[in-house]
């Protein structure tokens, strides 16, 4: 049978997902930024509509992209962790039971 061993520094590599999600919040609120400065500056003469035409949508679309990413990002740094806690608590286990305790 093949041992199954998580690696020492796990949780800590998971750990820095927090940093990447803090990076791609940080990052998410730049895009709201421009979202908003983009639709308060253009306008609303023929230029302007034109201009939101092109820019409204892709400017949407990267919003959408941040949080779809933070998302992720988030889940695999949370998920990643409470493996890791589940390893750490069957290694306990194992060697509880090897030294005879229940």
């Amino acid at each position: 049978m093949a041992d199954i061993e998580a690696l020492s520094d796990l949780k800590s590599a998971f750990s820095q997902f927090d940093d990447m999600t803090a990076l791609i919040g940080r990052m998410q609120n730049y895009a709201n930024e421009i979202t908003q400065y983009n639709q308060e500056a253009a306008g609303s003469d023929k230029i302007g509509q034109q201009y939101h035409t092109t820019v409204d949508q892709p400017t949407t679309d990267l919003v959408t992209l941040m949080k779809q990413v933070y998302d992720v990002v988030n889940m695999t740094g949370q998920g990643g962790q409470a493996t890791s806690d589940q390893f750490d608590l069957a290694d306990e286990d194992g060697a509880s039971i090897a030294n005879g305790g229940s």
